[in-house]
Order: structure tokens, then C-alpha cells, then sequence
């Protein structure tokens, strides 16, 4: 399947007005892990300094519904900073994770990008993998993960703004 296909199933999946949001992010997580070839999706909430998971995909232990770290402490750091999307093919060689990141959780390759709910940063939508990639993300991986981000900030979905949505269960 090619970027077109992957791209439209994310429109797909948001647009079924009888699928649950949290049925929606789960397809859609385990949509990109597919198409970017990483083993980790992650959808988070950002508050307070402090990064929490409300959704995830794959095995990784510190990624999972309910985990949460100091911001400072998350690869999420410096997405919710910049205007794009955030792709890093080997965080061992980037100045824009941090260390203590790095330590943390030991992924040697990221992509996120921000979810903007009511004009305000709710969170991210993130995938990863604790190998670097070989090989450069592309502007069709990088859009896919914006398109992911802005589904789930929209408010035609009920998604990031109904917290209700975002209940998580550890375990």
C-alpha cells in the first residue's frame, strides 16, 4: 500500500461518525506503526509540565496508557515547540531530543507532531522506534503524522476536546 492509501484510510477512520474516538486514535496508531515501519504510536496530553499517555500502540513499558514524565524528560519537548512536525531518524546524533530522554526511554527514532485543540497545544501524536531509521523520514510520512495530529484536534471528530474520550486504564 503507498502513502496515498495510508493517507486516506486516516481520513477514513475519522470520518465514521460510528466509530469511538478511542477505537479511531487505536486504528490510526496502529495505522502509522504499519506505514512508518515503527514498532511505537503514541497519542499524549500535555499539562502542567507533564507529558502523559493516553493512548499507545506496541510494547515499549514506559509508553503505555497512563505512563507520564516531566516534559523536560519527553521527546515531546521540543515538538509542541515548533510549527511542523518533529522528525528525527537517530536521536543519538540530534541536538533536539534530550538526554535525559534518550536515557529514559532509549528510542533511536521519532516522529510528532502537535494536537492544537481551541488554538492550544492538548498534546501530541507520536511514533517511534528504539532503533535509528536508516533512512530519512519523507514529506509524505511527515504530512501522514501532522494529518493524524489535526484529526484528533478536530472538533467535528468530539475527539481531544471531549476528555471524557481520554479515559485511560494502566495495565
Amino acid at each position: 500500500m503507498g502513502p496515498v492509501a495510508y493517507r486516506d484510510q486516516i481520513y477514513e477512520i475519522f470520518a465514521d461518525p460510528n466509530t469511538e474516538f478511542e477505537t479511531q486514535i487505536k486504528q490510526a496508531l496502529d495505522l502509522g506503526t504499519e506505514y512508518l515501519n515503527l514498532s511505537v504510536g503514541f497519542f499524549t496530553r500535555i499539562t502542567d509540565g507533564t507529558q502523559k499517555i493516553l493512548h499507545a500502540t506496541g510494547d515499549h513499558p514506559l509508553i503505555q496508557p497512563g505512563e507520564s514524565c516531566p516534559l523536560d524528560e519527553a521527546y515531546c519537548r521540543r515538538t509542541i515547540a515548533i510549527d511542523s512536525q518533529l522528525a528525527i531518524e537517530d536521536a543519538h546524533a540530534s541536538t533536539e531530543i534530550p538526554d535525559t530522554a534518550i536515557e529514559t526511554f532509549g528510542l533511536g527514532a521519532y516522529i510528532g507532531a502537535k494536537v492544537i485543540v481551541g488554538g492550544e497545544v492538548y498534546g501530541t501524536a507520536c511514533f517511534a522506534d528504539t532503533e535509528p531509521r536508516e533512512d530519512p523520514f519523507v514529506d509524505a510520512e511527515r504530512f501522514f503524522v501532522e494529518l493524524i495530529a489535526d484529526s484528533v484536534g478536530k472538533p467535528s471528530n468530539g475527539g481531544a476536546t471531549n476528555e471524557n474520550s481520554h479515559s485511560t486504564k494502566s495495565g
